[in-house]
């Protein structure tokens, strides 16, 4: 597991303990990535209990989302569905920018900006649901 890893676990960022996909089904992965939001909406709340680093939560690769889809083995799946996780991921990368953006804007005391930046975030994560059904059409 990396660092960042690492730190998330420590943090409690992460609702789940997977860290293989061989051990994550596809719902799974749903529900950790639905759980992410909801700690990214709860901080801009002020309701999360704890605060956030910015710079971990830019770290897109390192989440079981992120890992899930670079774990994929390119090598077993058709065309179609390779192009698809390549969309996927440069949307959890957007996500995760866009994620870093609130959580600075909220630390920094600027909530006009993290409002702009939710109105993007979510439009984004609706994209990444989108792809994750179509992920599992694919599958």
């Amino acid at each position: 597991m990396g660092f960042f890893s690492n730190l998330f676990k420590k943090s409690g960022f992460f609702s789940s303990e997977y860290t293989d996909k061989s051990m994550m089904l596809l719902t799974d992965v749903m529900n950790a990535h639905a759980n992410w939001k909801s700690r990214i909406h709860r901080f801009m709340e002020g309701s999360l209990g704890y605060s956030l680093d910015p710079e971990m939560v830019a770290q897109a690769d390192d989440t079981e989302l992120g890992r899930w889809i670079l774990q994929s083995d390119a090598l077993e799946m058709s065309n179609e569905r390779r192009l698809v996780l390549d969309k996927l991921h440069k949307a959890n990368v957007e996500l995760h920018q866009v994620a870093h953006a609130i959580v600075r804007d909220v630390l920094a005391g600027n909530l006009a900006d993290a409002a702009i930046h939710e109105k993007q975030f979510v439009a984004v994560a609706k994209r990444v649901m989108v792809l994750l059904i179509e992920v599992g059409r694919e599958g």
